[in-house]
C-alpha cells in the first residue's frame, strides 16, 4: 500500500512546488508564440471570436500579424495554432490572468508523473522501477520549464501518455477493452485541439494493437470512434478560421502540416504497419511469413533502386538529423536568421545556448545497458512500445532536423522523454542491488566527480563557461556512461562504477536544467513582466512597433495595435507608420534600432524616450514631427 501512494504523493508533491513556481515569480511570456496563445484567448474572452484583428482591418499591413504567426482567414486574422487551447484556457484567464493560465500547464505536468508511473506499471508489473522512471521524468528532465509556461507542451505530453496508458490497458485486456480504446482516441481527437504533434503517437499505438492485442481490429474501430469527436471539433475551428475542414492545418504549409511533405515517411509508417500486420497473421515459424517477409524486403530494395541516389541522400540527412537533435546539437545544419554557430562550431539559437537531448540529459546513456543485455520475454511489448513511441516521434523532426526555435532544450520531445525514463529505469533495474549505503557513497561521489570535471574544466578550457558545461561535459559524461556500460555487460567493470557515473549524469544533467535553462526562463519571463507593468501606462490610442511583443499583451487587451519589424528583411515599414498617425495613433517605437531605421526613412521625425527612469528595459521611443510641441504624453 505504500508503494501505491508514493507516486501520489510524489505528482501532488511536484504539482505543489511548480504551482508556488508559477505564483510566485511575475507571471511574463517567453516567446512571440505565446503571445499568439494570450491574442487567441483574449478574442474568445472579450468578443467571442477566433479573429485576432490587431489593426489589420484598419491598416491591411503585414506587419500586424506578429510575422506569420497570424493567418488570413476567411473573416480576419487568426492564429495558425489549434484553437482548443485557448479555448480551454479562457476560464482560467478571467479568475487568475497569466497566473491562471499557467496553472493548467503546472497541474497537467503533476499528472504526467503520475500517468508515467502507470504506464511503466502496466508495461513491466515493477512497482520500484515505475517509481523511478516516474522520479527521472518529474525531476531529472526539463519538464519543470513547461510547468510553468503558457505554450501547451506538459499539456500535451499528458494527452499523449493518457492515449498511450488507455491504449495499453485495451490491448492487455485491463478492465472494459473497448471503453479504454475509446478513451485513447477521445484522447487524441481532443488533443488535435491542443498540439498537432499528438498525432505522432497514434502510429505506435496501431502498432501496439495489431502486433499484441486480442482483437485488434475490435480496438482500432472503437479508437477511431474515439477521435471522431475531438476531430470533428478541431476541423470546425479549421473551418472557421481557414475556411478548410480538417483536423491538422496551420492556415500554410508552415508548422510541419503540409501532409504532401510527409509522403515518404507516410509511405514507410503504411509499410511498417503491414509488416506489424504480417507479424501478426503470419508468425515468423510460418514459411508464409517467411516467404512474404522477403517479397516486403525485395519490394523496398525495388523501390530503393528507383533513385537510389535520392533516397541515400534522404537516410543520410535522417542519420544526421537522428545524432543532432538526440547527442550534439553543434551538428545543427540550419542557416537561417535564427541560428548563430561560434568558431567552436557551438550553437545559439537566438542568443540561447541550443542543446540536444544528451545534452540536457546525459543520463539516457543507461539505455544501452538495457539494449546490451539480454532481454526478457516477459518484457518484448513493453520494450516494443517505448522504442517505437521514441522512434516513430523522431523520424518526422530528424528529417529536417528541426529543433524547436527558440529554447534552450528538444522541446518537441517532451512528450516521448517519459517513454526514455521509463526504459532508463528498467535499465538500471539490471545492476546488481546496492546497500544504502553504498548508494548514498556513490552519489557523494558523484557530486565530487562533477563538481571536479566542472571546475578542472573551466581552467582548461579557453572558451565560454555555458559552451563547456552546455555542449561539452554533457558529452564526455555521456559517451563515458556508454563505454561503462559496455564494460559491466562484459564483466570488465564494477557495476557500481556503471551507478557512479549515472549519477555523475544526473547531476550534470540537472545543472543544465535547474541552474541554466530555468534561470534563463525565469529572468526572461521577469524581465517581460516588469517591462510590460512599466509600458502598459502608455495612452489607449499607442501604436507600438516592437522589436519584442512579448511585453505588450496590454495592447491586445485593449484592441491596440503592436506592429513587428520583418524577420527575414530585418526591416520596418514606414508608410504603416504614416497612415497610423493619420488616422490618430500615437506611435512608439521599441529599441534603437528601430528607433534608427525609422528616423533613416523619415528625418522629418524626431523620437522622444519615454521611461527614462526605467533604464534596465529596453529603450521606447514616442514618435513625433519636429514641429510637434515636446511633451512626452
Amino acid at each position: 500500500m505504500m508503494m501505491s501512494t508514493r507516486p501520489v504523493i510524489l505528482a501532488t508533491t511536484l504539482g505543489a512546488i511548480w504551482l508556488m513556481v508559477v505564483f510566485f515569480f511575475p507571471a511574463g511570456l517567453w516567446v512571440p508564440d505565446e503571445t499568439v496563445i494570450f491574442a487567441a484567448v483574449e478574442g474568445l474572452r472579450r468578443n467571442g471570436s477566433l479573429v485576432i484583428d490587431n489593426g489589420y482591418s484598419e491598416f491591411g499591413n503585414h506587419a500586424l500579424l506578429f510575422n506569420d504567426l497570424l493567418k488570413l482567414g476567411p473573416h480576419g486574422p487568426v492564429s495558425q495554432y489549434p484553437t482548443g487551447y485557448p479555448a480551454l484556457l479562457v476560464p482560467f484567464y478571467a479568475a487568475g490572468g497569466l497566473h491562471g493560465m499557467m496553472t493548467v500547464n503546472a497541474v497537467s505536468a503533476a499528472l504526467s508523473v503520475w500517468l508515467t508511473y502507470q504506464i511503466s506499471l502496466t508495461l513491466f508489473a515493477d512497482r520500484r522501477g515505475a517509481f523511478h522512471a516516474a522520479i527521472l521524468w518529474g525531476l531529472c528532465t526539463y519538464l519543470v520549464i513547461y510547468a510553468k509556461a503558457l505554450w501547451p507542451h506538459a499539456l500535451a505530453a499528458t494527452i499523449v501518455l493518457s492515449a498511450s496508458l488507455f491504449t495499453l490497458r485495451a490491448v492487455r485486456g485491463i478492465a472494459d477493452e473497448r471503453r479504454n480504446a475509446a478513451m485513447a482516441g477521445l484522447c487524441l481527437g481532443l488533443g488535435l485541439s491542443v498540439r498537432v504533434d499528438v498525432v505522432l503517437i497514434a502510429p505506435t499505438l496501431l502498432a501496439t494493437a495489431l502486433l499484441f492485442a486480442a482483437r485488434p481490429g475490435m480496438l482500432i474501430a472503437m479508437a477511431t470512434l474515439g477521435v471522431l469527436p475531438g476531430a470533428l471539433v478541431a476541423s470546425w475551428f479549421n473551418l472557421t478560421k481557414f475556411g478548410i475542414f480538417f483536423p491538422i492545418y496551420y492556415g500554410s504549409p508552415s508548422g510541419g502540416t503540409a501532409l504532401a511533405s510527409y509522403s515518404i515517411l507516410g509511405a514507410i509508417t503504411l509499410a511498417f504497419l503491414m509488416i506489424c500486420i504480417a507479424f501478426r497473421r503470419f508468425p515468423m515459424s510460418d514459411k508464409i511469413g517467411k516467404y512474404l517477409l522477403v517479397l516486403l524486403c525485395l519490394g523496398a530494395v525495388a523501390f530503393a533502386l528507383l533513385d537510389l541516389q535520392y533516397l541515400e541522400d534522404r537516410f543520410t540527412r535522417l542519420l544526421r538529423g537522428v545524432y543532432t537533435l538526440w547527442v550534439d546539437m553543434r551538428l545543427l545544419d540550419d542557416q537561417s536568421h535564427q541560428v548563430t554557430r561560434a568558431a567552436d562550431g557551438t550553437v545559439t539559437v537566438f542568443g540561447l545556448h541550443k542543446k540536444a537531448v544528451a545534452q540536457s540529459m546525459p543520463w539516457i546513456g543507461i539505455i544501452f545497458l538495457f539494449l546490451l543485455f539480454p532481454r526478457r520475454h516477459s518484457q518484448k511489448s513493453g520494450q516494443v512500445f517505448c522504442l517505437l513511441a521514441i522512434v516513430l516521434w523522431t523520424l518526422p523532426f530528424a528529417r529536417s532536423s528541426w529543433h524547436g526555435g527558440f529554447a534552450t532544450n528538444m522541446r518537441y520531445f517532451l512528450p516521448i522523454l517519459p517513454f526514455v525514463c521509463i526504459l532508463s529505469s528498467l535499465a538500471l533495474s539490471r545492476l546488481p542491488p546496492v546497500s544504502r549505503a553504498a548508494s548514498i557513497g556513490i552519489w557523494l561521489l558523484a557530486l565530487a566527480l562533477i563538481a571536479v570535471a566542472i571546475t578542472a574544466g573551466l581552467n582548461i578550457y579557453q572558451g565560454s563557461p555555458q559552451v563547456l558545461v552546455q555542449h561539452a561535459l554533457p558529452l564526455v559524461f555521456f559517451a563515458a556512461l556508454i563505454f561503462f556500460v559496455g564494460l559491466a555487460r562484459f564483466g570488465g567493470v564494477w557495476p557500481g562504477v556503471v551507478r557512479l557515473f549515472f549519477s555523475a549524469c544526473i547531476c550534470l544533467g540537472l545543472v543544465n536544467t535547474y541552474a541554466y535553462d530555468l534561470a534563463v526562463d525565469i529572468k526572461r519571463r521577469s524581465y517581460n513582466a516588469r517591462a510590460e507593468s512599466v509600458m502598459s501606462a502608455l495612452p489607449p490610442n499607442s501604436f507600438i512597433y516592437a522589436l519584442i511583443y512579448e511585453p505588450l499583451t496590454f495592447q491586445l487587451s485593449r484592441d491596440a495595435p503592436i506592429a513587428a519589424r520583418n524577420r527575414f528583411t530585418k526591416k520596418i515599414d514606414p508608410n504603416l507608420i504614416d497612415a497610423a498617425r493619420a488616422n490618430g495613433y500615437t506611435v512608439y517605437i521599441q529599441s534603437n534600432l528601430l528607433r534608427d531605421q525609422v528616423l533613416a526613412e523619415r528625418p522629418n521625425f524626431r523620437a522622444e524616450r519615454v521611461f527614462e527612469e526605467a533604464e534596465w528595459m529596453m529603450p521606447v521611443y514616442r514618435l513625433k514631427a519636429r514641429e510637434d510641441s515636446i511633451d512626452l504624453q
